[in-house]
């Protein structure tokens, strides 16, 4: 990926300016492919200045028709790139610096690429756990209703079960003596224990149904809790696939720039323990020279 005079621009006069802050204020004019500082090796100071490429050659003419350019606070100069001519040696080192710098960024995209394969295991291996951990919840949820109903049948089989009162039967002997206070005492103490039972069995009730409903709003606040973090794993997942997917798109073109005859193949891994289709293996294929070429 060479600068070439219609799509690269050179930024002088940049007082310590990072390649950073340059990249940003270009990007305002259009898409950068690539931006590099070196060091002038003319000038007395030796001071150094940025060729920043673009991926077509409006966005240099729209700078170099403006002589106005700050860049956080630092007035720059921008004049168009010309390739000087130099001797064999001069210019065999400088497609050697080139393939230098070809090599680190390479590096460093296969470093990048690396920490996306990682974070993307990391998050998909959260997500699995945070699954299983949902699912467990969702049926000891289930228990605690079928317990609840359980209950609840318990308590009415119960109070049916409970004795009712008994009437005076007509048909007793009629000489067999009535104790009129005895049998009020009686009364009273079955309507009593029949009272107590019902209080009793109306507490449980009470006690069994604020439990389910406090069961219910954990429920719902784990469902909630499970979905939000569901969506930002998602989230997470879709952000780090386009990113890879861009870093193995940028590694493939590197490596074609830099050696014509190796081309990137991406495989799939087999039977990954995660079951993971998303990570790919990079493999160098050499072609064969052709019968030119030797």
């Amino acid at each position: 990926m060479y600068f070439d005079r219609d799509t690269t621009v050179v930024v002088t006069k940049l007082n310590n300016l990072s390649d950073v802050s340059i990249k940003n204020y270009c990007q305002n004019f259009g898409t950068i492919v690539r931006c590099l500082i070196k060091t002038s090796s003319h000038s007395r100071n030796k001071d150094p200045y940025a060729l920043v490429k673009f991926t077509e050659s409006t966005p240099v003419k729209a700078l170099l028709s403006n002589s106005n350019h700050h860049i956080e606070g630092v007035h720059v100069s921008m004049r168009p790139f010309h390739i000087e001519q130099k001797s064999n040696t001069n210019h065999y080192d400088q497609i050697m610096q080139e393939n230098l710098t070809l090599k680190y960024e390479i590096a460093n995209l296969q470093k990048s690429l690396n920490e996306a394969q990682n974070y993307s295991k990391t998050a998909y291996e959260t997500f699995q756990a945070l699954r299983e951990k949902y699912e467990a919840e969702q049926v000891l949820s289930n228990q605690m209703k079928s317990d609840h109903a359980a209950m609840i049948e318990s308590y009415e089989n119960r109070l049916k079960q409970l004795p009712i009162p008994s009437q005076t039967n007509s048909d007793k002997v009629k000489d067999e003596p009535i104790d009129a206070a005895t049998q009020q005492n009686n009364h009273d103490l079955e309507m009593q224990i029949i009272k107590d039972r019902l209080e009793q069995a109306q507490i449980d009730l009470g006690k069994s149904q604020t439990e389910n409903a406090i069961l219910q709003a954990k429920l719902a606040s784990r469902e909630q809790q499970f979905d939000a973090r569901y969506k930002e794993l998602m989230s997470q997942y879709t952000r780090l696939k386009r990113q890879y997917e861009h870093v193995t798109t940028c590694i493939k073109e590197f490596q074609t720039k830099l050696n014509p005859r190796k081309r990137v193949k991406l495989e799939k891994r087999e039977n990954t323990p995660d079951g993971n289709d998303d990570i790919v293996e990079i493999i160098m294929q050499v072609d064969e020279p052709t019968a030119s070429e030797n």
